[in-house]
């Protein structure tokens, strides 16, 4: 039995201490418990608005449609922003 796999040689190893200092740095644990709150917010925002997979119904909620997405998408910018920040 042949093997189709190809021997492409070692793995690429990137370096990237000039986003964290390390896997286990404390300023990349932060980083990711701030991430994990910030789609706890953003999961507990779309419950409040009933948004979910399925589609939005009735008038109400085309009605206040613009409110709930603009919302939504402040909340999506701050937590793409704010990873950011802490890169030096």
């Amino acid at each position: 039995m042949t093997s189709d796999k190809k021997d492409l040689g070692p793995l690429p190893h990137w370096d990237l201490s000039n986003v964290y200092p390390g896997l286990e740095s404390e300023p990349l644990a932060q980083a990711v418990e701030a991430l994990k709150a910030q789609i706890d917010e953003m999961e507990q925002y779309l419950d409040a608005h009933r948004i979910s997979k399925a589609t939005l119904d009735g008038a109400a909620a085309h009605d206040r449609l613009g409110e709930v997405v603009g919302g939504y998408l402040e909340r999506m910018n701050a937590s793409l922003r704010k990873p950011c920040s802490s890169i030096k």
